[in-house]
C-alpha cells in the first residue's frame, strides 16, 4: 500500500513539474479555484485531488512526522511508544481540523476565511500566517522530512535492524538541512513581517 501511494503521488510529481515547465506555475491552486466556475468538471477534480492530496501529505504526514522523527532521534523506544503514539495523533488531529476547516472554507466560498492574502494588519491573518510558518512548516518540513527518509528507507526495505546506524545519520542529515531551510524562511518571513511597522514609525 506504501509503495503504492509512493507511486501515485511520483506520477503527480511528475505530472505538476511538466505542467510548471510548460506554464512556468502550479495548477489551479484552490485558493485561485473561486475565481472559475466550481461546477465544471475540472475544477472540481483539481479541487479533490488537492484535498486528498492534502490529507495524505499533511494530516497523516503530520502524524507520520511526529512518530518517524522521535525515533531517528531515538526519543521513541518500546517503553515510550505509547505516550510517542499518543502524541502523534494528537498533532495528527490538529492538521485533520486544519484539513476539514480549508474544505469548508472552499466548498462554501469562504475561501478568504482561511485566505493569508487579506489585511495584512488582521489578527486573523497574523495568526493564520505565523501559524503556518512556525507550527505547519516546521512539523511537515523538518520533522517530515527526516521522518519520510526514514521511513522511506524501510518501505523499500533498505533499512533494518542492521543498517539503522548508516539511515540514521542520513536522516538527521536531511532534517538539518531542511531545519536551516526553515530558519531562513522563518528569518525572512519574520523581516517582510516587521517592514510595515518600519515604515509607519518612519
Amino acid at each position: 500500500t506504501a509503495i503504492l501511494l509512493g507511486g501515485i503521488f511520483l506520477v503527480r510529481y511528475w505530472w505538476q513539474m511538466k505542467y510548471w515547465w510548460q506554464f512556468e506555475r502550479e495548477y489551479l491552486l484552490i485558493h485561485n479555484l473561486q475565481q472559475h466556475n466550481r461546477q465544471r468538471p475540472a475544477h472540481r477534480c483539481a479541487c479533490f485531488q488537492s484535498h486528498a492530496s492534502n490529507f495524505f501529505l499533511q494530516v497523516l504526514g503530520g502524524a507520520g512526522a511526529i512518530w518517524g522523527f522521535s525515533e531517528v532521534i531515538m526519543l521513541r523506544h518500546a517503553n515510550n511508544a505509547m505516550e510517542w503514539r499518543v502524541a502523534s495523533m494528537v498533532v495528527g488531529s490538529v492538521f485533520l481540523i486544519r484539513w476539514m476547516f480549508q474544505i469548508v472554507a472552499d466548498c462554501s466560498y469562504l475561501v478568504a476565511w482561511w485566505s493569508t492574502d487579506d489585511d495584512p494588519s488582521s489578527i486573523r491573518v497574523i495568526i493564520l500566517q505565523w501559524y503556518e510558518m512556525l507550527v505547519v512548516k516546521f512539523v511537515l518540513e523538518v520533522f517530515g522530512a527526516t521522518g519520510a527518509v526514514w521511513g522511506f528507507s524501510e518501505v523499500v526495505t533498505l533499512r533494518s535492524s542492521d543498517t539503522n546506524r548508516l539511515w540514521r545519520p542520513i536522516a538527521i542529515g536531511i532534517g538539518v538541512i531542511y531545519l536551516v531551510r526553515w530558519i531562513c524562511h522563518l528569518t525572512k518571513f519574520a523581516q517582510s513581517e516587521r517592514e510595515p511597522v518600519v515604515a509607519i514609525a518612519d
